[in-house]
């Protein structure tokens, strides 16, 4: 049994002063080539018509979520106009100064939210 250590100990000294240092550079270039190469090769086999078809089927999957996105928006815009009044009654009350700019930017802020959502359909084509 100590022979057979003795022996393997000798291997792993001769193995690892016989091994080569490959600096990060090679290993780097080495996995490069071996994508590229993985992806001319896959590029013979898929024809041109994949990649439109995938864009087709993507744009028909957006426009499913086109009404659902659109509802949202008006939801949101209804939700910052509630809490807008209510922020400018409590300033009206407390007599603050800056109840004007509260008023054009809750504004401002619906009128960007519904105009958004009036042009998303036209936006990606949907014509449902």
């Amino acid at each position: 049994m100590k022979k057979f250590f003795v022996k393997a100990k000798a291997f792993c000294k001769n193995a690892v002063s016989n091994t080569v240092y490959v600096s990060r550079g090679a290993v780097l270039a080495a996995f490069m080539f071996a994508n590229i190469a993985a992806m001319y090769a896959q590029n013979g086999t898929v024809s041109q018509d994949t990649g439109v078809e995938a864009l087709g089927n993507t744009t028909t999957s957006l426009w499913k979520y086109v009404p659902a996105v659109q509802k949202i928006c008006y939801a949101i815009a209804g939700v910052i106009a509630i809490a807008g009044a209510i922020s400018v009654y409590i300033k009206m009350n407390n007599e603050e100064q800056d109840v004007k700019k509260s008023i054009m930017l809750i504004v401002g802020a619906c009128i960007f939210l519904v105009a958004a959502a009036t042009f998303l359909p036209k936006f990606f084509g949907y014509n449902g």
